[in-house]
């Protein structure tokens, strides 16, 4: 196969009701020269009637996989690319018509960049538009912007040099929740050039289904979080920012759930980490006297 064109690595697992609109996507992109490589570990059969309903294209390509893991399925479709460029799309995401055209474009323009990234549409289960998330512009020294803000580069609205998984490796198989995170952190930590385009590349769907607002998640982040302290004990103080902001976003999980106690534990988590997360007070407040936190709204 010739080299020039975009391999996309599609996991997926159980997403019936996604799943049609997040292949069509790729089908309508604007540029054609992509082979969707579709790793399944679905045991819903409307699941596989849907992906079955695309295979006439040529260009898509299935492999079932047992389930084990998102970075397994990831890493068994990027184990079958044959081009030297590399796209990911979670498979409750869409991608907007021109995604793929926008994003090689600027890879052709800048050269020296391993990775080109734009911005995101948050949308619900029902597909409707909540809130645009801007890609904060990237920085000099991104392995501490990204200690810092956490994981801001969302994958799916990315396209990554086949070279960058040549030098680095593959996604982890031992993470859980956090392989995206961890290949970032050893992509900033190896000198791999990122560059974000100021542009909506896709709608990424976030729902009760979706990893990202799993309660498994969270525990997972904080385990992470402290092998990161481990791998960049130079970075310390720019780590433990960002691992106070977990702890909080762990608290309003809890709120969330009518968890209270659980919820102010974890903000003072959030504070011993971090005495200057000035959120995490104010959480505090909310959970313990809502109605003062009402008032002060107002």
């Amino acid at each position: 196969m010739s080299s020039a064109g975009i391999s996309i690595i599609f996991p997926t697992y159980n997403r019936p009701a996604y799943i049609a609109e997040s292949i069509q996507s790729v089908a309508d992109q604007s540029y054609k020269n992509w082979e969707l490589l579709i790793t399944d570990s679905s045991t819903d059969p409307e699941a596989l009637k849907i992906i079955r309903s695309f295979l006439s294209d040529q260009r898509v390509k299935y492999e079932f996989q047992p389930a084990r893991g998102i970075s397994a399925a990831k890493n068994a479709s990027l184990r079958r690319a044959g081009f030297d460029f590399i796209a990911h799309l979670e498979s409750d995401d869409v991608w907007l018509p021109h995604a793929l055209e926008t994003l090689l474009a600027e890879m052709e323009k800048y050269p020296d960049a391993d990775v080109v990234g734009g911005d995101v549409i948050h949308i619900d289960a029902g597909g409707r538009e909540t809130k645009t998330r801007i890609v904060p512009e990237i920085e000099e020294d991104l392995l501490g912007q990204m200690l810092r803000l956490g994981n801001f580069i969302p994958p799916s609205g990315c396209l990554i040099r086949k070279r960058v998984f040549e030098k680095i490796g593959m996604f982890d198989e031992n993470t859980w929740g956090q392989e995206i995170m961890d290949l970032w952190l050893r992509a900033a930590a190896a000198g791999i050039k990122f560059r974000h385009v100021n542009k909506v590349m896709f709608k990424g769907r976030y729902h009760p289904d979706t990893m990202s607002a799993s309660e498994l998640v969270f525990p997972d982040r904080i385990k992470f979080s402290s092998t990161v302290n481990k791998r960049f004990p130079g970075y310390r103080r720019l780590w433990r920012i960002q691992h106070a902001n977990i702890w909080d976003e762990y608290g309003l999980y809890h709120t969330t759930k009518g968890r209270r106690v659980r919820a102010v534990l974890s903000h003072i988590r959030a504070i011993l980490w971090n005495p200057f997360n000035i959120r995490a007070y104010w959480h505090i407040v909310k959970v313990i006297c809502p109605f003062a936190a009402r008032l002060v709204k107002r």
